[in-house]
């Protein structure tokens, strides 16, 4: 069984998820976004773990904020999709550029992947990363243990925003479709923001 721990971002409210295996020290993290860390290092620490990988859901820079301070500290690999890798070494692409005039950029994924569907085994766990372009070119979803970690792909009763440079209207009602067609996979969706919700034929209202 795994355990899925969310933790707030700061000073921008997205999510970050930490997912370990009940009785085991090992764990995922997704989407760290936040400018300081203290809350998912404690978590960490306190819970005896020891980061493996990073899984981003997408490139912008609230979701990638403390990339390369837990690389640095932990030696995590991090996955995410081309488009998303390539997009994270530019400070106008990840858009850390546009909130302070100042930036940030991270290096490239260790892990990248071209596909459609890319499957990443993690102890004797199938992790199956989905592309899911529409609110950014490098968007992914991620699917483990009946968990679907949707990033900024879909939100609980909440438009996406498709507006941002990369991103793409009728490539987000693709991917919300295939959201939709994959619904026997999982049993509760977990965003990029605000708290956790089951899907409902509603969700389908949300196409850009």
């Amino acid at each position: 069984m795994i355990v899925v721990k969310r933790i707030e971002n700061n000073p921008i409210k997205s999510n970050c998820y930490i997912i370990h295996i009940t009785g085991e020290k090992y764990a995922i993290i997704i989407d760290p976004g936040s400018y300081e860390l203290a809350r998912i290092e404690n978590y960490i620490k306190d819970n005896c773990l020891i980061p493996q990988l990073i899984i981003l859901t997408h490139e912008h820079f609230d979701h990638i904020w403390g990339v390369e301070q837990l690389r640095s500290n932990y030696g995590c690999k991090l996955v995410a999709s081309n488009e998303c890798s390539d997009a994270i070494v530019d400070s106008k692409k990840n858009l850390s550029l546009f909130y302070d005039q100042v930036g940030f950029y991270c290096s490239k994924a260790d892990i990248v992947f071209t596909e459609e569907l890319r499957t990443v085994l993690w102890h004797d766990l199938i992790i199956e990363l989905y592309k899911t372009p529409g609110h950014s070119k490098g968007s992914i979803c991620i699917l483990l243990e009946r968990c679907l970690f949707t990033g900024d792909t879909l939100l609980k009763n909440d438009k996406t925003i498709a507006k941002l440079p990369g991103g793409n209207k009728d490539q987000l009602n693709e991917s919300i479709k295939l959201i939709y067609s994959l619904k026997h996979k999982f049993d509760k969706i977990f965003p990029g923001h605000n708290e956790e919700f089951i899907l409902e034929e509603s969700n389908l209202n949300q196409l850009a």
